[in-house]
């Protein structure tokens, strides 16, 4: 039986665990604010390498092994423009949390779970149609 799911390592950030505070007193310390350079191109280089150097110490990277659902093979990019269309409403809905935004969010999800029980439908039915049509004598079960 095929996994549902693959397992794909990613490198991330430990946002979660970022300390402003502490990150806005190490910048204040830092040679970028203490002793800027006067040439251009080396102000450029100090901010580029203090930033860096502050997000590596306040965020350090981390590599994580993260699970990721196989998509059903009929979600095509059609279904991924509209749930992305659909999450940007829910999203901005839970922001202001208006009765427009609301209805704006509702209707989408119905447009997005209407195309969704179509594409299933249409890809499920010409394999079946074709399987109706080629039927064998009873007897024969359909193979997948």
């Amino acid at each position: 039986m095929p996994q549902d799911h693959t397992t794909v390592v990613r490198t991330t950030r430990s946002w979660r665990s970022f300390n402003f505070d502490a990150f806005i007193s190490d910048l204040r310390e830092s040679t970028l604010l203490r002793e800027p350079p006067t040439d251009v191109d080396n102000l450029f280089d100090c901010y580029h390498r203090t930033l860096e150097t502050l997000v590596d110490v306040h965020a350090p990277l981390k590599t994580v092994q993260v699970r990721a659902n196989r998509t059903a093979r009929w979600f095509d990019a059609e279904c991924k423009r509209v749930k992305r269309e659909t999450r940007k409403l829910e999203r901005r809905h839970r922001k202001y949390g208006t009765t427009v935004t609301r209805l704006a969010w509702r209707e989408q999800f119905s447009r997005q779970r209407k195309l969704f029980q179509r594409k299933l439908k249409e890809f499920w039915h010409r394999p079946l149609h074709i399987a109706m049509v080629t039927r064998k004598p009873s007897g024969h079960k359909l193979r997948h």
